[in-house]
């Protein structure tokens, strides 16, 4: 098992171009020439960054601890090991595998691993510092009232202004996902309204979809994100962005197996110093082991240990030592990884 770094190919359309497709008979086009589309920056992302963004994206929709539902969080290592592939330095979807699934099997692993990629995408590209699953954001907000029609997945709050924005994540092996695209602009205008409705107005409402290239030679197209983004001039703001940083980092928590530090996260409360004594002895590489992971390496057969951890600044906020979150620098090695927000992973086997 190795820390690998993929890459994943960015286009965004203008928005008002979907609620008209069918009118005026428009599908994305692999063209150069395409007048609704602006070519980004590749994403890039690594096995650990992927492995932690899908079992997160999954732990939105967990309001409490779950032993069972960790255990299944693990369980996305091997996955990402047998299906994902290398395509010329590209994320690909491993073609043997494309065969044998059933198409119900593959639309849900489409899915989840799109997930991650998105809440990836979310995190790396749209500047969130938590992400919320719409519903619980909305309860957290104190809405009672539920919303008719489909809901988009996300509610994420942005790092530079505090303000909240919408996401609605998709996953296919469609080469191209108009169709895709255009039903999630009708799940974010849904949701959109509702909020608005409650007064909270958010900055922006991007829907992504992750469209799978495979590793067959026959096909030559990369994996690619589709995005839009329409916006709004108006914004609210994250009225305690404590509450969500620390609902952000209850994940990792959760992904260790911690119940008690979890939960008081996910609540909005800091922990104590002594709730940490059990990770007292495993200073390592200048932080905090809070977990780790016994994962099967999937074409070795071997047992490797994913140690999850903390740089200990990021313990001192947690803890109530620091006020303000310190400003991390991502680095990533073939066994180990610094994330841009004070945790690392490190592979031990």
């Amino acid at each position: 098992m190795n820390n690998w770094k993929r890459k994943i190919e960015v286009w965004e359309y203008e928005s008002q171009v979907f609620p008209k497709q069918k009118s005026i008979n428009w599908s994305i086009k692999d063209s150069a020439n395409d007048p609704y589309k602006t070519v980004h920056k590749d994403l890039e992302i690594t096995f650990f960054q992927l492995l932690l963004s899908t079992a997160k994206s999954m732990l939105t929709k967990s309001y409490k601890y779950s032993t069972q539902v960790a255990l299944f969080a693990r369980s996305y290592s091997e996955v990402i090991q047998l299906l994902l592939d290398d395509k010329d330095g590209y994320l690909a979807f491993n073609y043997e595998f494309r065969d044998i699934l059933k198409d119900f099997s593959k639309v849900t692993r489409h899915g989840e691993i799109a997930q991650g990629i998105n809440y990836f995408y979310a995190k790396e590209r749209l500047g969130a510092y938590a992400v919320y699953d719409f519903k619980d954001y909305a309860k957290r907000c104190g809405i009672s009232k539920k919303c008719s029609g489909y809901t988009p997945d996300y509610v994420y709050c942005r790092s530079k202004d505090k303000a909240i924005g919408i996401l609605e994540s998709k996953g296919t092996m469609q080469a191209t996902p108009t169709s895709f695209l255009t039903h999630g602009h009708e799940q974010c205008t849904n949701g959109e309204n509702y909020l608005k409705n409650h007064g909270i107005v958010p900055a922006h409402s991007y829907v992504s979809a992750v469209s799978f290239g495979t590793t067959s030679r026959a096909i030559r197209r990369y994996s690619r994100i589709y995005i839009s983004d329409p916006s709004n001039e108006f914004a609210y703001e994250d009225k305690n962005p404590m509450k969500s940083n620390l609902y952000e980092y209850s994940k990792l928590f959760y992904l260790a197996g911690k119940r008690e530090i979890t939960e008081k996260l996910m609540s909005g409360e800091k922990i104590l110093e002594s709730d940490l004594e059990f990770a007292g002895r495993f200073f390592v590489n200048n932080g905090l082991i809070i977990g780790a992971w016994d994962v099967r390496d999937a074409f070795t057969n071997k047992m490797v240990r994913l140690n999850l951890g903390l740089k200990p600044s990021l313990v001192d906020y947690l803890i109530g030592k620091n006020d303000d979150l310190e400003k991390y620098e991502h680095n990533s090695s073939e066994y180990q990884e610094e994330f841009s927000d004070g945790t690392f992973m490190i592979i031990e086997s």
